[in-house]
């Protein structure tokens, strides 16, 4: 699943309430030079690998906030996966949960606060 990926796009994605579910590929917020944004609010996002800001093409930016409810990866996390992409993640309450491998590049940002 991509949000804010594909040419042309902007892509939002809100989580408030039920559950998303993607156990078998990706969940990529901002790639390919656009922006992307996914908040999760009293809901539950569930990916085998979730990517914040993905790709070699500026201004690839990608942002998670989890302001309640539960993001979790199966296997791995990557906010900014390159040098020229930027990954912020904001966690102001509920929890993100990361399966096995956290990657964090040069332009990544992570907020935490309680």
């Amino acid at each position: 699943m991509c949000a804010g990926c594909r040419a042309g796009s902007t892509g939002a994605v809100w989580v408030t309430g039920g559950q998303l579910s993607v156990p078998n590929n990706f969940l990529e917020i901002g790639a390919n030079g656009l922006m992307g944004q996914m908040t999760v609010s009293n809901g539950t996002a569930t990916a085998r690998d979730f990517v914040v800001g993905y790709g070699n093409t500026a201004p690839s930016v990608g942002t998670l906030t989890v302001a309640g409810g539960t993001v979790q990866t199966l296997l791995g996390f990557t906010a900014g996966y390159s040098p020229s992409v930027t990954g912020t993640v904001w966690v102001t309450g509920g929890q993100l949960t990361v399966g096995a491998t956290r990657f964090l590049a040069t332009k990544s940002r992570m907020a935490l606060a309680r």
